[in-house]
């Protein structure tokens, strides 16, 4: 636990340096900008949960994969080997903050169009794991792409799959192969969470999402103890 304190204050410092904390706060008050210019428009709903489904994108994936770069070129990977930090506590302390740095800016966001008229608890919970998750893949496909270039080739079609399960919100019945997708269960519950719907009536949605947190994280490590090597 103390050398996971560590670690954690150091990460806090290192989002500090790279400017990532004030990416995440300019990107949350464009989405509530973007919510706010369109709510004339009437019940948009839908729209406040394809908002704060791109977060856990950014704050997970993208600057998860950006960390890992930045490491590699100032050869903090290569330090892991010799000091006394496993490389799953240096990717723990980076996706737990990530994650609590997605949560808190989705409630911001829900906050900020609802008020308090949502489930609070259920959403922290369904964007801090969706969060972790996406840190996990972010973390992984930059261990395998090796440079930016081949990072955007791989990411792209990731996102767009990872996007399908989006289609729910418009009246079209999610097909039983959309299961296979890690965010089909997410925009299930995250509809919950903000609508009178109860999130507890989602179950297989809850499992989806933990077991596709824990196999991420599998993934991960594999992956990155395997390129470090």
């Amino acid at each position: 636990m103390k050398q996971l304190a560590k670690l954690l204050g150091w990460d806090i410092l290192l989002l500090h340096r790279n400017r990532l904390f004030v990416i995440a706060l300019v990107l949350t008050l464009v989405y509530i900008g973007i919510f706010f210019l369109l709510k004339p428009l009437g019940n948009l709903s839908n729209l406040l949960i394809l908002l704060i489904i791109n977060d856990p994108i950014v704050t997970g994936f993208v600057f998860a994969a950006i960390l890992w770069i930045f490491d590699k070129q100032q050869k903090t990977l290569q330090a892991l080997a010799v000091v006394p930090f496993r490389l799953e506590l240096y990717l723990l302390s980076k996706c737990l903050l990530l994650s609590l740095l997605g949560a808190v800016a989705a409630l911001v966001m829900a906050i900020a169009a609802r008020g308090l008229d949502f489930d609070m608890l259920h959403l922290f919970v369904v964007v801090f794991l969706t969060t972790f998750m996406f840190a996990c893949f972010g973390f992984t496909f930059a261990a395998l792409a090796k440079t930016l270039n081949r990072l955007l080739v791989y990411m792209i079609p990731w996102f767009v799959a990872c996007g399908i399960p989006v289609v729910s919100l418009f009246g079209i019945e999610a097909h039983m192969l959309m299961w296979l997708l890690p965010t089909t269960g997410v925009v299930q519950l995250l509809d919950a969470s903000l609508t009178e719907l109860s999130v507890m009536a989602f179950p297989f949605a809850y499992l989806q999402l933990v077991v596709y947190t824990i196999l991420s994280w599998v993934i991960m490590v594999r992956v990155t103890k395997k390129r470090m090597l």
